[in-house]
């Protein structure tokens, strides 16, 4: 399997669907919700696992299409500055020792080592360094049970994020909000995938239209 980019994973989703309109922004969302909930009944059924690998890899092409309507370099940005590639962007150690209970602290903003490789990692990447990070405290938390619980609290803020976004005075600043939360679904979407031994990159590439890099991403979610 060939590996691409987040940033050439979202250019070829937008190149097959170049009307998208910030009023859909509403829809994504919802279909996030939609998956999410879904999600949460593979788990609860004891579903195969073969359909968890197809419901994650629609819900990563949700995020890269919400990402396209916030901008490409906002949503690679943010990922890059609150996920470091040297340590956890909060607690700043490697692996993670923040607590269940700890109150979540800004992300700094100062400048971080790493930040322009991370801009071309693709899916597989961020899954090794997010699984380095916090696979070991996001399976003392609670494992699958607790990461889709948080997956489904981040959606939440990202859906708020995303009305300001859409209605705001301040375009730059709603703008960050919301390739911040952002940043968070797709970190806990690895989270998940992670923890259910989930090669997401690969469901993702059977879910699209990968030769001659013609990448039918979005279209999916209307299925």
């Amino acid at each position: 399997m060939r590996t691409l980019s987040l940033r050439l994973w979202m250019e070829q989703s937008e190149k097959t669907n170049p009307d998208r309109s910030p009023k859909g922004l509403d829809s994504l969302v919802a279909k996030l919700f939609e998956l999410g909930r879904a999600i949460e009944y593979i788990f609860a059924s004891g579903a195969e696992s073969i359909l968890l690998g197809e419901y994650l890899g629609r819900f990563m092409l949700g995020i890269f299409a919400i990402g396209l309507l916030i901008g490409i370099d906002n949503f690679l940005t943010a990922l890059a500055r609150k996920y470091p590639a040297q340590f956890c962007g909060y607690c700043e150690k490697n692996p993670c020792v923040c607590q269940r209970e700890r109150k979540r602290e800004s992300v700094r903003q100062k400048s971080r080592d790493g930040s322009e490789q991370q801009l071309e990692w693709g899916i597989h990447r961020w899954w090794e360094h997010l699984s380095s990070l916090y696979r070991a405290r996001n399976t003392e938390s609670g494992g699958e049970t607790y990461v889709l619980k948080r997956l489904l609290e981040e959606i939440q803020e990202l859906k708020n994020a995303l009305e300001s976004f859409s209605g705001s005075v301040n375009a730059a600043e709603s703008g960050q909000e919301a390739a911040d939360d952002l940043a968070d679904v797709f970190a806990w979407t690895i989270g998940l995938s992670d923890l259910a031994d989930i090669v997401l990159e690969q469901e993702v590439a059977e879910l699209s239209t990968f030769p001659e890099m013609d990448i039918d991403a979005c279209t999916l979610l209307d299925k």
